[in-house]
């Protein structure tokens, strides 16, 4: 039984072996047809400018449909954000004020 086992375990490795050497063959022959393309790059581009369009498209619709909507809403926004902004500069400049007085109390605090 002991002898089976160990048979079993290498066929196991021999498996898993296989397996991985087949996905790498795999692997690299997908990257060989992705080189082989001719208008590989030129087709990316084209898929890309495709897709612009498509967003300059529906840029165009919701401008016409819901621009002065969305004109308010960003309005609302950068005004909250521009707030987040300023408070948190404000919150820095307390941070740094806090700092320099414990230092000063601290050197007092040497100073004695």
């Amino acid at each position: 039984m002991h002898e089976h086992e160990n048979c079993c375990s290498n066929h196991e490795k021999h498996e898993d072996r296989e397996a991985i050497r087949r996905q790498v063959t795999e692997e690299i022959m997908a990257e060989l047809d992705m080189e082989s393309d001719p208008a590989g790059s030129w087709r990316e581009a084209f898929e890309d400018a495709y897709y612009e369009l498509q967003v300059e498209a529906i840029k165009e619709v919701l401008a016409k449909k819901h621009g002065k909507f969305i004109k308010k809403g960003a309005d609302i926004m950068a005004d909250y954000l521009i707030s987040e902004i300023h408070d948190e500069a404000c919150r820095a400049e307390a941070e740094d004020e806090m700092l320099e007085k414990m230092e000063t109390l601290a050197e007092e605090q040497d100073e004695k």
